[in-house]
């Protein structure tokens, strides 16, 4: 026991060896504290500026010159790489972003058209594809009553459509488009 702890005198610490290191088991096959010890430094990282002004790291002893100089070099140079690669951290550049940008659009227009039958009518939203289309056909009799409609027809941007328009009333089309410009 001499020659593996020495003649310290651990009484003002403990009053064995174990209490002294503690008596959770070692994560290690050493046989002894030292070999212990020695086999967990290899996996121990440690990060410093060295004479030379750069970054080091040490690893298991061998000594590794960062390729930055600097905490601000390293910031600098991840920024770069988010800046010139955004696509290998699933970010887009301002140009994808822009081609794939949708907007929404509305409309409410007076068909001029009546006849207590079917009427067919058409707008231009002003997209070039249209994403998702809502639509409402209604007339302005008394608190505004919605009117049937079908055959639903887009292209592009352009949609036909077939209502039931009251007699002797306005009628109108109230859209809301989302879609690519």
């Amino acid at each position: 026991m001499n020659e593996i702890v020495g003649k310290s005198d651990i009484s003002n610490v403990a009053n064995t060896v174990t209490e002294a290191i503690g008596n959770e088991e070692l994560l290690t096959n050493a046989k002894t504290l030292s070999g212990a010890v020695n086999e967990n430094a290899e996996n121990i990282i440690d990060i410093y500026v060295g004479n030379d002004g750069k970054l080091h790291k040490v690893k298991g002893g061998a000594d590794t010159v960062l390729p930055f100089k600097s905490y601000d070099d390293g910031r600098t140079q991840g920024r770069n790489d988010v800046i010139g690669y955004p696509n290998s951290y699933g970010l887009y550049t301002k140009a994808q972003y822009e081609a794939n940008k949708v907007t929404y659009k509305t409309g409410n227009y007076n068909t001029g058209l009546r006849g207590e039958t079917w009427r067919s009518t058409s707008f231009n939203t002003g997209f070039s594809k249209i994403i998702a289309l809502q639509i409402n056909c209604w007339n302005d009799e008394g608190n505004g009553y919605f009117n049937a409609f079908k055959n639903v027809r887009i292209s592009g941007g352009r949609v036909s459509l077939d209502f039931y328009a009251a007699d002797y009333v306005d009628n109108y089309v109230q859209w809301l488009a989302v879609g690519e410009l």
